[in-house]
């Protein structure tokens, strides 16, 4: 049965492990108050920076997929479409944009993959940074 709202939790070990009390009206029994956003940057080093810089411009670049893609099926709908053309032709241009759609696949995921290694690698250092001090 949950606890209910006035109720506390007492203090269990469950495999080892001390779970300290918490009041369910107060939540967590800590003074600390939790880091504003800009105070959150204090810890970023020259690194960090580099990388969150990185991982903001892959993301932007990642972003541009969407509209590019959109693109692409528009212009797949459009070839499929056009009266008087030869089945040759048609062929033709399906496999290019086929090509074009592979292209956009293999750049989304680079772009992704740097954004987020990027990303990782700053905030693990900030949170390494913040545990320090």
């Amino acid at each position: 049965m949950a606890p209910q709202e006035s109720e506390s939790v007492s203090a269990t070990k469950f495999e080892g492990v001390d779970f300290k009390k918490i009041d369910v009206e107060k939540g967590n029994d800590d003074d600390d108050e939790p880091a504003s956003f800009t105070e959150l940057f204090q810890f970023c080093n020259q690194n960090d920076k580099k990388y969150l810089g990185v991982g903001i411009f892959m993301s932007v670049l990642s972003g541009a997929n969407q509209p590019a893609n959109l693109i692409l099926f528009g212009e797949v709908l459009n070839s499929l479409q056009q009266p008087g053309t030869d089945e040759d032709e048609v062929t033709e241009k399906i496999n290019f944009l086929a090509l074009m759609y592979l292209v956009i696949a293999t750049q989304m995921f680079i772009t992704q993959f740097i954004q987020t290694a990027a990303m990782t690698m700053a905030s693990a250092n900030q949170t390494k940074t913040m545990r320090e001090e």
